[in-house]
C-alpha cells in the first residue's frame, strides 16, 4: 500500500497468483482492498492468461456478487482492463510491470 500524509490508503496492490481456490480468493482480496477506498486498487498477474483467470474471478466468483461488470476478450492485455471501483481500478502482467520498471531507466 501507498499511504498518504494522514496515513489513509491511497494505493493498494495484490499480487495474485492463480491456485486451486482462486476464485474465492480473489474475490476476498478485492474486497479487503475496497474496504480501505483507495484512489487505485492495482491488481499484479503472473501472465495474461493469469490476468484472465482473475477477472473471470472478479466477474463470476464461487460467493456472493459480482465485484466487477467489466469483461475483456481474451486477446486484450491487462494493461487495457479499466475499472472505476475500489476493490479493481487496473491490472498489469509482471512482465508489463517489469518493462514500465525497464522505461523509467
Amino acid at each position: 500500500v501507498a499511504l498518504d500524509d494522514d496515513g489513509n490508503v491511497v494505493v493498494a496492490m495484490e499480487a495474485e497468483r492463480i491456485n486451486h481456490d482462486h476464485r474465492r480468493a480473489v474475490p476476498k482480496d478485492f474486497d479487503k482492498m475496497a474496504e480501505c477506498n483507495p484512489a487505485e486498487a492495482i491488481w499484479i498477474a503472473m501472465s495474461h492468461s493469469e490476468a484472465h483467470e482473475i477477472l473471470a474471478a472478479l466477474n463470476d466468483p464461487l460467493e456472493g456478487e459480482p465485484r466487477v461488470e467489466k469483461t475483456y476478450s481474451e486477446n486484450s492485455p491487462a494493461d487495457r482492463f479499466q475499472f472505476d471501483t475500489p476493490g479493481c481500478t487496473g491490472m498489469f502482467t509482471l512482465e508489463q510491470v517489469r518493462d514500465m520498471l525497464d522505461d523509467r531507466e
